[in-house]
């Protein structure tokens, strides 16, 4: 495989892990603000509609529908999941010892 037909990829993977920052960042902002909340659940509630929404229509916008386009995202997608969960583990360990 040629440069620059990895440029496509490395920009769907990375607007993945854009995505993927928002998801899981807004999970962990409505974790923290949400359990202090007097009416949690209409915070995860909108939260939840608002993310997934969010993700839905970047996933629609960028790929068109193309698997060439949806899979590098979704691999960006799912490694900020990955390294968001190792740090938020590291980082609790780290609290409670």
């Amino acid at each position: 495989m040629e440069i620059p037909e990895l440029i496509p990829i490395l920009f769907y993977f990375l607007v993945g892990g854009l995505l993927g920052l928002l998801f899981f960042g807004g999970l962990w902002l409505t974790i923290t603000k949400g359990m202090l909340s007097k009416n949690p659940a209409i915070w995860f509630f909108v939260s939840m509609l608002f993310r997934i929404g969010l993700v839905v229509m970047g996933f629609y916008f960028v790929t068109r529908g193309q698997l060439a386009r949806l899979l590098p995202c979704l691999a960006g997608f799912i490694a900020i999941r990955m390294v968001m969960t190792k740090r938020l583990e590291a980082a609790k360990k780290a609290t409670f010892i």
